[in-house]
């Protein structure tokens, strides 16, 4: 089900029980429950050896299981966080475009521009453009530029520019 992503770090030699229903010494990763080797019985005292824990695949993997749970439920919970800081965000770009600070400051930047188009220097602008949202609601005029709606859609091609 998921990755045996294990270093195997700590494992130690136990006594397992094989389905012919013999015993075999089997070094198992006390993490995973892997059994990585087999060695021979001669090496070492049977009688002092534990027994092989079935259990332990079965808890490492409901241990990957709830590792995979927590990081989707926190991913899930960040994109949530996006979302809402997202509509946040375009609650206040959107007030701030209906403020008189904004419609002085884009009559600022049509005056700039001579009422020309700064992308093609042809049409006459209908649109403020920010180049940078890093002071929003307190923009410097060099982060704006007046476009004309062509203008303005080559640098959003991937929605529809209203006309204003």
């Amino acid at each position: 089900m998921f990755e045996n992503n294990c270093a195997h770090e700590n494992a130690e030699p136990r006594l397992r029980t094989l389905s012919n229903g013999t015993t075999a010494v089997a070094v198992q990763c006390l993490r995973c429950g892997v059994a990585l080797r087999c060695e021979s019985k001669a090496k070492h005292n049977v009688g002092a050896l534990e027994k092989f824990d079935d259990s332990l695949p079965i808890k490492f993997q409901q241990e990957k299981k709830n590792e995979f749970d927590l990081f989707h439920a926190d991913r899930e919970r960040n994109a949530a966080l996006k979302i809402i800081a997202a509509e946040e965000w375009r609650a206040k770009y959107h007030a701030h475009l209906q403020s008189e600070k904004w419609r002085d400051l884009r009559d600022r930047v049509m005056r700039r521009s001579n009422y020309f188009c700064e992308g093609c220097a042809k049409d006459t602008p209908r649109h403020v453009h920010h180049l940078t949202y890093a002071h929003l609601g307190d923009e410097l005029l060099y982060e704006l530029v007046a476009l004309c709606e062509t203008c303005h859609q080559k640098i959003h091609p991937q929605r529809e520019i209203k006309r204003r």
